[in-house]
C-alpha cells in the first residue's frame, strides 16, 4: 500500500497537472526568491502498510523553503538520516519537531511493543502534506500570500484522497480549507481540557473522503503559540476519545 500511495503522489506532482500550472506568475506576486520546484511529501515508510494502524496525514501551511529533495524516498531518507527529535533543542517548538511529537502521541496507542523497541518507530507510520506545493521564500520563514493557498487549493484538493487517510490534522487555517469541499458527516465532536487555568474547546469533524469516513482535526499551526498549546494539551488529554471516535466510524 505504502509504495502504492507514493506512486500515486508523485504522478500527481509530475503530471500535467502541476507542471502545466499557468498561475505560477501570479503565486509569484512580485517576490524575487519564488520557487516554483514543487515540495513533495513526507510518507513515512510504513504509512499504509498496517491495517491495525490508521493512516495519519498532516496538512500544514506553505513549506517556507523550496526543499533539496526531488522525490519521496530522498525526503523520507533526510528524515530518517536526521530525525526531528534527535536534538531538538530550541527547534523543539518549531511546526516541524511539533508535527513529530504530535504523531507519536496518537501513533503510540496504536503500535505494539516489539515495534517500539526502535528509536522513532512512530515517524514511519505517518505523513505530511504542504497547502502550497511552491515558496515565496519570505524573510523569517513567514506565511505566504493568500493568493498562493488560493491558486494551489485545487491541486491540494486532488492530492489529498491519495493518502486515502483515517484521521488528518490540519495546522492553520489555509490547510483547514483545503478540506472544505469534502463532506462533512453529522455535527462536530468537541474536544474539551483545561490548559494554564482555562477551559479550551475544540471541535473535531467526520468527512467523507474516498466514500469513506475520515476523522478531521483543524489546528493551529504550532507557530500561533496562543492557540496551539491549549489545543495540543486537548488533543493529548482526548487521545481515548479520538481513538473511540475512530473505532466507532470503522465499526
Amino acid at each position: 500500500m505504502n509504495k502504492e500511495i507514493c506512486k500515486n503522489v508523485e504522478n500527481l506532482f509530475t503530471s500535467t497537472i502541476y507542471p502545466n500550472c499557468n498561475k505560477k506568475r501570479s503565486c509569484a506576486n512580485g517576490q524575487p526568491d519564488f520557487s516554483i520546484k514543487p515540495k513533495m511529501p513526507y510518507i513515512g515508510r510504513e504509512y499504509g502498510n498496517n491495517p491495525q494502524i490508521p493512516n495519519l496525514l498532516f496538512i500544514s501551511l506553505d513549506s517556507g523553503n523550496p526543499g533539496t529533495e526531488n522525490n519521496i524516498e530522498e525526503i523520507r531518507n533526510s528524515v530518517e538520516n536526521n530525525p526531528p527529535r534527535l536534538n531538538p533543542g530550541e527547534y523543539a517548538v518549531r511546526h516541524w519537531n511539533q508535527t513529530f511529537e504530535i504523531a507519536s502521541f496518537f501513533l503510540d496507542k496504536y503500535i505494539n511493543e516489539s515495534i517500539k523497541k526502535e528509536n522513532f518507530y512512530t515517524d514511519k507510520y505517518f505523513a505530511h502534506t504542504n497547502s502550497a506545493k511552491c515558496s515565496q521564500n519570505k524573510k523569517h520563514r513567514a506565511q505566504a500570500d493568500n493568493r498562493l493557498f488560493d491558486n494551489c487549493r485545487e491541486f491540494v484538493v486532488s492530492e489529498i484522497p491519495l493518502f486515502n487517510a483515517d484521521i488528518i490534522i490540519t495546522q492553520g487555517n489555509k490547510a483547514c480549507d483545503c478540506l472544505s469541499q469534502f463532506k462533512k458527516i453529522g455535527e462536530p465532536i468537541v474536544l474539551e481540557t483545561i490548559h494554564n487555568g482555562k477551559e479550551v474547546k475544540f471541535p473535531i469533524y467526520v468527512r467523507e473522503i474516498n466514500n469513506k469516513k475520515t476523522i478531521h482535526i483543524p489546528m493551529y499551526h504550532p507557530s500561533y503559540y496562543k492557540g496551539y498549546w491549549g489545543q495540543k494539551t486537548a488533543f493529548t488529554n482526548n487521545l481515548k476519545k479520538i481513538v473511540d471516535i475512530i473505532q466507532n466510524i470503522k465499526n
